[in-house]
């Protein structure tokens, strides 16, 4: 290509501003337009995908997280479960020093542990299931033995043998108890039975 023609073809798009490239001004403008439309299609299409990328890395450090304290808890469950059986441990060393005057400093010095130690685990969730005194509910309670009783309502609990407990409010062991059982009270149920068997 010459200087000449250089030159004529800039003149030529001088003399001639509604030609360029994209053809006539209009048709130009559409097709920029319709580039453009493009364009912004594009970025919105990615803008969506990143933010379902986003969602998605949100809900998985939900699930993980959900996933990890599920498998702490468990693993304290464990822990405290097996810390049960020195509590246990402690509880009996305990009432057998009451029967003897001469370990009064064992005594303290085991409630003293005792104490503690039953502190630090109700701080972290674990809590003992009332039974003495209460009706059986064989949810928290396992009855290992049953005395007759004329003087007390059938089912309540008179002696617990082994304590129960809850972590965080999921059952870790049942309460070992001794219940009452009322004769009379038997009798009426089995009496109410028997009518409302014939009844029906």
């Amino acid at each position: 290509m010459n200087k000449d023609n250089g030159k004529r073809e800039i003149n030529n798009s001088v003399d001639h501003p509604e030609q360029n490239d994209f053809g006539t001004t209009g048709e130009g403008i559409e097709i920029l337009q319709k580039a453009l439309a493009d364009e912004k299609n594009r970025s919105n299409d990615y803008l969506n995908q990143l933010k379902y990328l986003q969602a998605d890395m949100e809900n998985l450090q939900k699930r993980t997280k959900k996933e990890l304290d599920i498998t702490v808890q468990r693993a304290n469950e464990n822990l405290i479960s097996k810390l049960l059986v020195i509590l246990d441990d402690m509880e009996l060393a305990l009432k057998s020093s009451l029967e003897d005057e001469n370990c009064r400093q064992l005594k303290s010095g085991f409630q003293l542990i005792l104490d503690k130690m039953q502190h630090i685990l109700e701080k972290e969730g674990l809590v003992r299931i009332d039974a003495v005194g209460k009706q059986f509910d064989p949810t928290h309670h396992e009855a290992v033995d049953q005395t007759l009783r004329d003087d007390k309502p059938d089912g309540l609990i008179m002696e617990e043998i082994k304590s129960g407990y809850a972590f965080k409010g999921k059952l870790l062991r049942s309460s070992l108890v001794t219940i009452s059982r009322n004769p009379r009270e038997v009798q009426d149920k089995d009496y109410n039975k028997s009518t409302s068997n014939q009844k029906g």
